[in-house]
């Protein structure tokens, strides 16, 4: 599974640029792919259930007439940061009461919101190329940390197409 469906073309439509990007460097088969045309923005990216079985593509579109910004590199989510604090203050109060009544169920409730914490705290970074629309809607194109600078090459290709 390197990519997913093929983007369908309507009738007259020319891919301008089309490049492909891996979000996940452990799943390296699972990747973004980044479709240009000359009316419209793709982007083809894998949708996996509990972040680790694969379970089909989820491609997002935007004409290009609506495009009105173009953005690379590192995205800091604030819901996702303040999700893992909120756990890791859960975390605390399970250990506070298994310490307290010396119940083993506190404590697998602390090794559970420990991990919840873990993986939303890691997961609140994303890298790649954002597409904002007018309408206010972003189009993400995720990619990993180490592909940052074929994103940014990819940004000036596509800044191009969009805006020159």
């Amino acid at each position: 599974m390197t990519h997913g469906s093929q983007t369908a073309l309507a009738a007259g439509e020319m891919v301008r640029y089309q490049g492909q990007f891996t979000p996940h460097m452990i799943r390296a088969h699972m990747k973004t792919t980044v479709t240009i045309t000359d009316r419209r923005v793709v982007v083809n990216k894998p949708h996996m259930l509990f972040g680790l079985i694969p379970h089909g593509y989820l491609e997002a579109e935007s004409p290009l007439r609506h495009i009105s910004q173009l953005s690379v590199g590192h995205h800091t989510s604030g819901r996702r940061l303040v999700l893992g604090v909120v756990l890791g203050l859960c975390a605390l109060s399970a250990l506070w009461q298994a310490v307290a009544d010396g119940d083993v169920r506190y404590l697998l409730a602390f090794l559970v919101l420990l991990v919840g914490t873990i993986v939303a705290v890691l997961s609140a970074t994303t890298t790649g190329i954002f597409f904002r629309n007018t309408g206010g809607g972003v189009l993400v194109a995720s990619s990993g940390r180490s592909e940052l600078a074929e994103a940014q090459r990819a940004r000036a290709e596509i800044g191009q197409l969009l805006f020159g």
